[in-house]
């Protein structure tokens, strides 16, 4: 770390309502799009700043999505409400969005993954016509196949443009905005590879800072010093449990056979896990496409099933990533400010 040196972090946009499923927006446009639509007990239009969102729709929707979608009208109201053709683009671009895959924000190994899956006919054309990060990935990918590779040259356009479109259907697209998105997405989806590797890592580090059980590390040690304190200084925030929980973490860590060096970033790993575990499948899987799939394939399988609600861990968690960021931020290791907490979710 470098106190003189000047750090200007790039600025996140404020607290966004508590809601990591694309369609609780998508809900909340379609209503702003369509603000003449009524219900069987009022005529009242729903575009009036003034009318109760949950009065309109409390009687035929499920109640945890209306509330997601209730937190989700109140910051669009607290934001001035859009306009009726403002609601309707921002919903084309959601769709064209998840509709057409960004190549450019999947990490390459994705790609060879699913070239993996198809033909050496399929990876020949996508290697001869395919945008330019594709056709080292399906060159590599044609000469690990067996055989000869087939000549794509004369091939129909209207063929090449088919299997252009289909070979990428293991992939999903998404909306490249993040001010609906909590910091664990963003995490995944804003910051490099790299950048989400330090992530991991520095929340690790927390956890075992608040076990009392700080490893030694290839950091000179006035940084160390320095980073433990301020950590400790930071834990006084915590909730009731905290040192219980990392306890326990760091002794089931302990029964894999793992190198030392690995245990705070799968400590940290682990922490991510637990976040992202009740999130929209198809939104997760688009910010797990930004890091390497060897990476994301371990996250997703250390996803718990079943968290206890009484252990608090999400809100415990929450706190642990939001002080790791910071240190980065500190530490000019992470070029972006940690997100603030989603409105509606649980306070840290």
């Amino acid at each position: 770390m470098n106190p003189t040196r000047p750090y200007h972090p790039v600025p996140e946009p404020e607290a966004p309502p508590a809601s990591p499923v694309d369609a609780d927006l998508a809900l909340v446009l379609a209503c702003l799009a369509w603000p003449d639509w009524t219900s069987r007990d009022t005529t009242m239009a729903i575009g009036d700043p003034s009318y109760d969102f949950v009065l309109k729709l409390w009687n035929w929707i499920e109640a945890s999505w209306l509330r997601r979608a209730n937190a989700l009208w109140e910051n669009e109201s607290a934001a001035g409400l859009p306009d009726r053709k403002k609601a309707l683009d921002r919903l084309r671009a959601m769709h064209v969005a998840a509709a057409r895959l960004d190549l450019d924000r999947v990490h390459s190994s994705w790609l060879a993954r699913a070239l993996r899956e198809e033909t050496p006919a399929v990876a020949a054309i996508a290697g001869r016509h395919g945008a330019d990060k594709t056709k080292a990935v399906a060159r590599r990918a044609l000469r690990r196949s067996s055989g000869e590779s087939p000549s794509p040259a004369h091939l129909r356009a209207e063929v090449v443009a088919w299997v252009l479109s289909l070979w990428t259907e293991r992939l999903v697209g998404g909306r490249t905005e993040t001010r609906n998105d909590p910091p664990e997405i963003v995490a995944l989806a804003r910051l490099s590879p790299l950048e989400t590797l330090r992530l991991f890592r520095m929340w690790g580090f927390v956890k075992l800072v608040a076990a009392c059980l700080v490893p030694s590390r290839r950091v000179p040690r006035p940084l160390l010093i320095t980073r433990q304190k301020w950590i400790e200084t930071e834990l006084v925030k915590a909730q009731p449990g905290l040192k219980d929980l990392v306890k326990a973490d760091i002794k089931a860590q302990a029964k894999l056979v793992v190198p030392a060096r690995r245990v705070p970033a799968l400590l940290g790993e682990l922490g991510l896990a637990r976040l992202i575990k009740d999130h929209d499948p198809f939104r997760l899987r688009w910010a797990l496409q930004n890091v390497p799939y060897p990476i994301a394939k371990h996250i997703r399988a250390t996803i718990p099933k079943k968290i206890d609600p009484g252990l608090n861990l999400e809100a415990h968690e929450a706190l642990l990533l939001k002080i790791a960021w910071r240190r980065l931020n500190l530490e000019h290791r992470i070029k972006h400010r940690c997100p603030a907490p989603p409105l509606g979710s649980n306070p840290v």
